[in-house]
């Protein structure tokens, strides 16, 4: 699977992890070149899902909010691009909703390493916990929510 990854304003995004599961399995990820594009492997008809996030040890890590897309039957020779919300921009429901589906998605995936590591990493976590308060929610539903994974995080 290849693609591109950019913000909202069609530039694109350098250094940007993507990262490919099969249920909360690891099974490949990359990190977008100076075009935003990047490449991964991805088992031939099988169920996956995508992260597209920042690494908390990037210098752009504070920049960009995730996104994710779930429960995907690809090939390898399909495009998957991807288009992310910066943490200082406008947004729209449907924007904060990826978001939030994101964070959601990475705090399972890094609660299940961690457990199964028998480690105390919070790396990814401090990150997650800084950029989340830069969701301006309206909608009482996603704020909740939003308030919920700040306290998991």
């Amino acid at each position: 699977m290849f693609g591109k990854v950019q913000g909202y304003d069609g530039k694109p995004i350098f250094m940007i992890e993507v990262s490919v599961y099969r249920d909360l399995e690891l099974i490949d990820k990359s990190y977008t070149d100076n075009d935003g594009k990047y490449s991964v492997e991805v088992p031939e008809g099988e169920m996956i899902s995508v992260l597209f996030d920042t690494h908390y040890s990037l210098n752009n890590a504070a920049n960009w909010h995730p996104s994710v897309v779930a429960n995907l039957i690809c090939r390898n020779n399909v495009p998957l691009d991807r288009t992310l919300m910066g943490t200082q921009e406008a947004q729209t429901h449907v924007a904060a909703v990826d978001a939030l589906c994101a964070y959601l998605f990475a705090a399972q995936w890094n609660s299940t390493f961690l457990e199964e590591a028998n480690v105390e990493e919070h790396s990814y976590a401090q990150s997650a916990a800084s950029r989340l308060p830069q969701l301006r929610l309206t909608n009482q539903f996603l704020g909740e929510t939003q308030q919920k994974l700040l306290e998991y995080f």
